[in-house]
């Protein structure tokens, strides 16, 4: 409407300055023709002036109008300035069995629960900045998501990271939750604490855009959260501890051959943990988070900190992908005899050498409704569903299966227990199953089957009290399904 006035206007002043010319002409006959260019050169200035005018107005227009990209994004268009609001919510409802109906607890059964309620913005500011920032009400807890500030200047191939997010660690880890294939991460991020942490990172880009190498030094978490989150004294949430540190490295090679995206990756991390709290207890759910029981772990061992090794790789080829990935953990142990200085605070059992674990997943996905799986910038990124119910169509319906391992032992079996000590944290292998339905490009739901059999671990004696095997040989099984809703924005 406001465009409307000024062009109107615009008309007006040309038509009021045409009939004040043609008056003078006609009042002053004798003009000479030097004053009638002087009179028409002032008209054109005059709408010249109106026409800038107009175009500013325009450009004050464009501002309020937002574009929608699953949420209003406004734009200052030439000066810079982008901002658009973010969310996600997702709600689960699942049953996990009580293996046996022998393990004393509550926690295991039908649960639902809101896995994620998030609220956040994120932009982009003049000079090459950008910010990103998510809060997590879900469950009545305040917490935090990613808290970044990215400075990446457009003449070099580096963007420069501040703030609260993941260290690099795993592809499954670096892309987000909205779009992992089943309804939890992997077992090697959630029992080797591959968390968020406050730190400062680098980015390196080739120009060909297939080559990435990442590259940061953090701190620990916040909102006063342990680091890592398996600590084991997670009572110990002292805001002015957090003593502990991490590098993490990172090379991505993700070329395009033969019409399929390509991806192979090798992470490294050296992790130091908090002085008041210097050991961790290595453990896994049983692929669900409506249960808080873990049927391996390792229980606390005390240690300085820990190294991990890690190999990525995927093929996108389209419908179909494949991925897969394996993380090798060197826990930096505490040996007997060690005594703590002040303010040294050893956390679990110290064992007489250095324990290591290993976890490792493969999963295959096929778009049944014709999609290829989104890839950008080293990680997975949003799928774009091709036929919307929104658009008359049937929406996105993918199929995926994963094998997902991890071992928690050490030296069980061990004749010389006495001299290498034994690691009883148990092996868990899930045979999982999912089904993602998009009905548009911004809301899922994800019905999922895991398997879980377990050898070993804290739960084989009670599980299985008659064999007569030993705790570490003894095995069992439970299953798992979970049903997720979700939309994002």
């Amino acid at each position: 409407m406001a465009i409307t006035k000024w062009g109107v206007a615009l008309l007006v002043a040309i038509t009021t300055l045409a009939g004040t010319s043609v008056r003078a002409q006609d009042a002053e006959t004798a003009a000479s023709p030097e004053e009638a260019a002087a009179q028409l050169e002032f008209l054109k200035a005059q709408v010249d002036a109106l026409q800038a005018q107009l175009d500013s107005l325009k450009k004050a227009v464009g501002i309020a109008t937002p574009t929608w990209k699953g949420a209003p994004e406004f734009s200052s268009g030439s000066s810079g300035y982008k901002f658009k609001l973010t969310g996600e919510l997702q709600f689960d409802a699942g049953q996990v069995g009580n293996p046996g109906t022998r393990i004393n607890t509550p926690n295991l059964g039908f649960n639902g629960r809101s896995r994620r309620a998030l609220v956040g913005a994120e932009g982009v500011l003049p000079g090459d900045f950008s910010y990103k920032f998510q809060f997590n009400f879900a469950e009545g807890v305040v917490d935090y998501e990613d808290l970044l500030l990215e400075y990446a200047p457009h003449t070099t191939p580096f963007t420069f990271s501040a703030g609260y997010f993941y260290p690099f660690s795993s592809l499954d880890n670096m892309t987000s939750n909205r779009f992992v294939s089943v309804v939890e991460r992997s077992q090697l991020n959630d029992a080797f604490s591959n968390g968020r942490r406050l730190g400062l990172a680098a980015t390196y880009v080739n120009k060909s855009n297939d080559f990435r190498l990442q590259a940061g030094a953090f701190n620990e978490g916040v909102n006063g959260n342990p680091s890592p989150a398996n600590a084991a004294t997670p009572a110990n949430q002292n805001l002015f501890d957090r003593t502990g540190y991490q590098f993490s490295a990172r090379a991505v090679y993700s070329p395009v051959y033969a019409g399929t995206q390509f991806h192979l990756a090798g992470s490294y991390q050296f992790r130091r943990f908090r002085q008041t709290s210097l050991g961790l207890n290595y453990r896994a759910r049983p692929f669900a988070q409506t249960t808080d029981q873990r049927f391996v772990a390792t229980g606390g061992i005390a240690a300085k900190g820990d190294s991990i090794y890690g190999v990525e790789v995927l093929a996108i080829h389209g419908p179909l992908h494949v991925q897969g990935e394996a993380q090798y953990l060197q826990v930096d142990g505490i040996l007997p005899g060690s005594v703590a200085s002040n303010p040294q605070v050893f956390n679990g059992t110290l064992y007489p050498n250095s324990p290591s674990f290993w976890s490792g997943y493969g999963e295959v996905g096929y778009w049944l409704t014709g999609e290829t799986r989104g890839y950008k910038n080293g990680r997975i990124d949003r799928t774009k569903i091709l036929r919307p119910v929104s658009d008359g169509g049937p929406g996105g319906l993918q199929i995926v299966g994963r094998v997902d391992y991890i071992n928690l032992t050490h030296n069980v079996g061990n004749t010389a227990a006495n001299t290498f000590g034994q690691v009883n944290g148990g092996r868990q292998i899930g045979y999982l199953a999912a089904l993602n339905y998009w009905p548009i490009d911004y809301v899922r739901f994800t019905a999922e089957y895991a398997r879980a059999e377990v050898k070993g671990g804290p739960f084989s004696a009670v599980v299985v009290p008659t064999s007569t095997a030993p705790a570490f040989m003894r095995d069992y099984g439970t299953d798992a399904f979970v049903f997720r809703a979700q939309v994002d924005f």
